[in-house]
């Protein structure tokens, strides 16, 4: 019988018995101990050259000690109080104000010109219809077999004054309350053309109209326009506005044309 001697054989033998001990897997267990004692080796040698050549590493580090001197600290007081929250006005689609300005211009005097009444022709001729020719209609006498002589009755035409729209009279027309009435007026009821603010129209609407001898207001007109819907807008404000003060001349109250400038700024 034979005895086999396990005191020889290690455990990586029993391991890699019958198989190919060529492969790296066997030589790395038996190399095992030895490189562990080299990693160990070495490891001890690295520790203590660098714990003797500590002061080499500390003359690296200045020693120099650096002074920090603090600012002054200043307190800051935070308010706390929490601001009020005011809703957007949702009315509002414009920053900037709307001024309308109202300037008067200067009038100009029209003379109005006198009417001369034509001459009048006075015609006689006898008819045997009784009727003369004339301006109007003479009826005579008519007899059987004779002829009535009779004078032709020749009406005067009637003078026709010519409807003059003055732009001067001695007492001019007036807005209830005056100037600063109409300013006011014109100020609240004209609304600025959402188009005109838009494109940041400005600038001055000449409009002209007639106060006639009642104080209405009739032809309202554009002398002078700046689009955008401003020339409508003054039109439909002035148009809606109540009676004015008819003007007078000589004692009587006549039709006055008259003229208006608006201004329509965005401020």
């Amino acid at each position: 019988m034979k005895t086999n001697n396990f005191s020889r054989e290690t455990m990586d033998d029993i391991v890699f018995e019958h198989r190919n001990k060529t492969y790296g897997a066997y030589s790395l267990r038996k190399m095992y101990n030895q490189n562990m004692s080299k990693g160990l080796f070495f490891s001890c040698t690295l520790f203590s050259l660098l714990f003797l050549y500590r002061p080499s590493v500390n003359e690296v580090i200045s020693k120099e000690i650096c002074e920090f001197h603090l600012q002054e600290i200043h307190e800051v007081y935070i308010n706390h109080t929490i601001p009020k929250y005011y809703p957007p006005i949702q009315s509002q689609t414009a920053t900037r104000s709307e001024i309308f300005r109202v300037v008067p211009e200067e009038t100009k005097i029209v003379e109005t010109p006198e009417v001369k009444e034509p001459p009048v022709q006075s015609n006689s001729n006898t008819s045997e219809q009784g009727t003369a020719a004339g301006f109007g209609e003479s009826h005579g006498n008519i007899g059987e077999g004779t002829t009535s002589e009779f004078s032709s009755v020749v009406d005067e035409p009637p003078v026709v004054k010519p409807t003059v729209n003055q732009t001067y009279a001695e007492v001019m027309p007036e807005f209830e309350g005056g100037y600063e009435a109409l300013l006011k007026y014109l100020q609240k009821n004209i609304k600025y053309p959402s188009i005109a603010k838009e494109n940041q129209i400005e600038g001055k609407v000449v409009l002209n109209f007639v106060v006639n001898t009642e104080g209405e207001l009739s032809h309202v007109s554009v002398i002078r326009g700046i689009g955008g819907g401003c020339d409508e807008e003054a039109i439909r404000v002035v148009s809606a506005m109540p009676k004015w003060k008819p003007g007078r001349h000589n004692g009587k109250t006549v039709p006055v044309r008259f003229t208006l400038p608006i201004s329509f700024r965005l401020d």
